[in-house]
């Protein structure tokens, strides 16, 4: 096995830049595994040399997998294991100074101190693949680590700005924030290089993406044939190097890609399918089409069913709540699997719906340039080929004419609200007046739908958040973000690009980092690839949209590896069922805990909570009426959880 490749375990140290002995050396740093380094001026444990250099000039701390190691090496006049990772970042940064960071791809984060300058440079890629936290205080220390309770100057206490934003529902996608939950701990921000000169912390977006590069593109095919190729030689990079690699197979579009590029590229690879055994959730036939052609080896498991146990395991691995919507009942399912399987690395699909994209902007596209027969007739492909259950239980049987029509005025009353809102009454009408011909849709249809959202939002109001009033009116100064990510670019690309690189992205993969670290394998995201999201942002609308279908660029590129099953699939499934009842379990299991007492109904008002509870108990109100619901009360549960495996730490 090539052991650079191996899971780098935790790092942490500390550089003093006040009077020696100050602060005094934590107890936690003593007993920390790993390799102890002293140096003037602080100290630091690591897991392998091969991470650290110490030398007159620089420390270097490092947890790199760089996709483009190679052609580093080269440039810097040298190949093979000549160097170190640490070592292989320090010639890096004499070639290339400040400037390091631009020349990397893939996974990484890394500290220089440069004792010549006294400059402290730390730099994270551009997806947070890597996680690094740390603690600064100007003029005494600096702390960091790759895990946050493992810094040595950690303490639990919480920051409840950040306790807010996690139980209240963000309807946009927000750049990732440097805040933990921690007060004092912050968070490396993707793309972005720190330095930290005569005591002034500064930080610089390293990253600028420009798909304009592609605007000499005129044919659809040199497009697909372009995705292929850097889709195929992400999954090729991230798997390069290990011996045993695996994937998460759900049966979705993006996780079939994903194992059947990598089968295609290096033969057997192991798969790993997770059912919670209900009927809206069986993917099971769209896993077997692709187990069978690719023959893997697979594993097939169940949700935990302690959900609560699941919970307590990761805010003890992840140092933070539950981040994914669905609670990490899967995830160990999946991890227990991998380690079985002996897999050193394991890809996902996440998130290649929004990197593909599903050309759903080709509607707008055609709204605004006022082209009603083009809006007419991709409103029709769209209700032809999707799975728009959530629209109508029986979707699925209904005749094509029945689907475009309910299709056609869900469309419309949503973007004719959308103009009301915005109070743009001239474009509202012009817009009516207009599609009263093409689609026959009356005034008198946005007024019913009217109606049936006002009797909707009575019947079944819900609350913007759970939060206790004196919670609510607690607010904080705005934490540093990564929104200098958009700075400059094309609202052409802004939007999508948002939606690839949100936080809610970035939470998601430093979780299954973390326990990634705790099993010993690695997870690596193929489509979170600088070449292919450049590319996929310039591919126009119309490509993507296809006859309807949507992520037609996927379908054409890869057109000969996927199965027929998966390849022409127009639905999605909803793990909807799942969130419920999995809910209804944590619920029960944490009711004995979670008493009047409990610090959780300090933050959580409890009697809006039971409220809501008692929507997602009843049996009589349909499930997509509840997903609202859901989000306010798992996220409640989550944090409940984590709460309380605090405290149990801190007894202990």
């Amino acid at each position: 096995m090539n052991t650079s490749c191996l899971i780098t375990p935790h790092f942490s140290g500390l550089l003093r830049f006040g009077p020696a002995g100050y602060p005094p050396l934590p107890t936690r740093m003593e007993e920390s595994s790993g390799q102890r380094f002293e140096f003037s001026g602080g100290n630091l444990t690591a897991s392998s040399s091969e991470s650290v250099l110490i030398d007159t000039d620089l420390l270097v701390v490092t947890d790199i997998h760089l996709h483009n190691e190679q052609e580093i090496r080269s440039r810097l006049g040298g190949s093979g294991q000549e160097y170190s990772d640490a070592q292989l970042i320090a010639r890096a940064y004499q070639q290339w100074g400040e400037k390091i960071s631009e020349q990397l791809t893939g996974e990484f984060v890394f500290l220089i101190w440069d004792r010549r300058t006294e400059q402290l440079l730390v730099s994270r890629d551009r997806f947070g693949f890597k996680s690094f936290y740390y603690d600064y205080r100007p003029g005494a220390y600096f702390a960091f680590a790759n895990r946050i309770s493992h810094l040595p100057t950690f303490n639990q206490s919480i920051d409840y700005s950040k306790v807010r934003d996690f139980l209240v529902p963000q309807n946009a996608h927000r750049s990732f924030e440097d805040r933990t939950f921690y007060k004092n701990t912050k968070a490396a921000l993707p793309a972005h290089q720190l330095t930290i000169h005569q005591g002034k912390l500064t930080q610089r977006c390293y990253w600028r993406v420009n798909p304009d590069r592609y605007r000499t593109i005129r044919r659809e095919e040199e497009y697909i044939e372009l995705f292929r190729s850097y889709f195929f030689d992400s999954v090729r990079k991230c798997t390069e190097g290990y011996d045993m690699p695996g994937a998460h197979l759900s049966g979705g579009l993006d996780s079939s890609s994903v194992a059947c590029t990598a089968h295609h590229f290096g033969g057997e690879i192991a798969t790993f399918y997770v059912n919670p055994d209900l009927k809206t959730t069986d993917e099971t036939s769209f896993v077997r089409a692709v187990q069978q052609r690719i023959q893997s080896r697979h594993f097939e498991g169940r949700p935990d069913a302690d959900v609560y146990g699941s919970l307590a395991r990761l805010g003890r691995l992840f140092d933070r709540p539950e981040h994914f919507p669905l609670p990490s009942t899967f995830h160990f399912a999946a991890a227990d699997q991998i380690h079985q399987a002996g897999c050193d690395v394991v890809l996902t699909g996440h998130d290649g719906d929004s990197v593909v994209g599903h050309g759903n902007g080709l509607l707008q596209t055609y709204q605004e340039a006022e082209d009603w027969p083009s809006l007419k007739h991709a409103i029709y492909q769209y209700a032809q080929e999707r799975d728009l259950s959530y629209l109508n239980p029986d979707w699925l049987t209904l005749p094509s004419t029945e689907r475009q029509t309910q299709y056609a005025r869900h469309y419309l009353t949503t973007e004719l609200w959308a103009l009301m809102r915005q109070k743009k009454v001239g474009s509202f009408f012009k817009t009516a007046r207009a599609l009263h011909p093409e689609l026959a849709y009356s005034y008198r249809d946005f007024l019913y739908s009217g109606l049936d959202k006002l009797t909707a939002r009575l019947k079944f109001p819900t609350p913007s958040h759970l939060l206790t009033h004196d919670f609510a009116a607690q607010w904080d100064r705005t934490p540093a973000s990564a929104d200098e990510l958009y700075t400059g670019l094309a609202t052409d690309y802004r939007d999508q690009f948002r939606e690839i690189t949100h936080k809610s992205y970035v939470d998601a993969t430093e979780q299954l980092h973390h326990i990634g670290l705790h099993y010993g394998h690695r997870y690596a995201h193929p489509f979170f690839d600088e070449q292919l999201i450049e590319l996929s942002l310039a591919i126009p609308e119309s490509v993507k949209f296809g006859a309807g279908k949507g992520r037609d660029t996927i379908r054409r590129a890869l057109r000969d590896i996927l199965p027929p099953e998966v390849l022409n699939r127009g639905n999605k499934t909803s793990f909807s069922e799942y969130g419920l009842l999995s809910f209804q379990i944590l619920y029960l299991q944490s009711l004995p805990i979670f008493g009047n007492g409990h610090a959780l109904w300090d933050l959580v008002d409890k009697k809006k909570f039971d409220k809501v509870v008692e929507v997602l108990f009843n049996a009589s109100i349909p499930l997509n009426k509840k997903s609202r619901y859901y989000t306010l009360a798992s996220r409640a549960l989550f944090l409940g959880v984590w709460l309380e495996e605090m405290k149990t730490h801190e007894k202990k």
